[in-house]
Formats: structure tokens, sequence, C-alpha cells
């Protein structure tokens, strides 16, 4: 039997269609995007077809999950940083930015 929720058939292929969205993507556009498919998939499910109103409820938690998840990671990633010291807090912004303080590299 087909999972329409996790792995449709017209999604198969070598890259997931929604890794190559989200890497489109700024987080916080992404993050609109997984809340956009939740609301769209709660908003339908009740004009769909009996037999398919499920199904649409479980596409909308998919993508709940999903955004729930990516929530709890920038969660922990916050409290991490925040737990640094003030010198390793600025090592860590410019690891994130691509720079370096580093004199060695002069």
């Amino acid at each position: 039997m087909t999972d329409n929720v996790n792995s449709p058939m017209h999604y198969i292929g070598d890259i997931e269609c929604i890794d190559a969205i989200e890497a489109s993507m700024s987080p916080s556009a992404f993050r609109g995007y997984l809340k956009g498919n939740v609301q769209k998939y709660i908003w339908r499910y009740e004009t769909k077809n009996p037999e398919n109103r499920v199904e649409d409820l479980r596409k909308a938690e998919w993508y709940l999950k999903r955004l729930i998840s990516l929530k709890l990671e920038a969660i922990a990633e916050t409290a991490e940083f925040a737990s640094q010291s003030p010198f390793k807090r600025a090592e860590m912004l410019q690891t994130q930015r691509g720079t370096s303080n580093d004199t060695n590299d002069i």
C-alpha cells in the first residue's frame, strides 16, 4: 500500500522535494511554508472525499511535526549559545558568518 503522507509516489527521487524547498528559502520563509501547508490541509480536509479526509489531516500533522522539530532545534541552539562565555559566543557568531579573528592568516 502506498503511503501518500510520508512517501507519495510522485515525490520519489534522488532528492526529497521538501529538502530542496528548504534549501531554497531562509529559515523564516521555510517555517512560513510549513505553517501554510498545515493551514491548507486543515482548511480543506472536510471538503474532501470522506476516504481522503484522514489523509489530509495526516499531511497537516506531518508539516506540523516538521515545524515543531525546527522550533525545538532553534531552542536547543539558543540555549547552547546562551550557556557559552561571551568570548565563545563571539567565536560562534564569527564562525556562523564565515569570518575569522585569526591573526595567523595575515
